[in-house]
């Protein structure tokens, strides 16, 4: 089995029926993730269909007018 996702490297495991997962290699951490979160949320087109997208954010911020950031 081959599993990651944004916030952990690339690992690889050997397991039957997934009960027991014997990790093989996993790839290296590049950062530090313990503070982060990752949410899905969705955006609806003008044609209506909705399309899923990914948020990675710190875990503690805060929102509120103060810390927006206008490009």
């Amino acid at each position: 089995m081959i599993y990651g996702d944004f916030l952990q490297p690339t690992t690889y495991a050997l397991g039957k029926n997934n009960v027991h997962l014997e990790i093989l290699k996993t790839n290296p951490s590049y950062f530090e993730t313990s503070n982060l979160i990752t949410e899905q949320h969705t955006a609806t087109s003008s044609d209506k269909t909705q399309i899923p997208y990914f948020v990675v954010r710190q875990k503690n911020i805060d929102f509120n007018s103060d810390q927006i950031v206008r490009l």
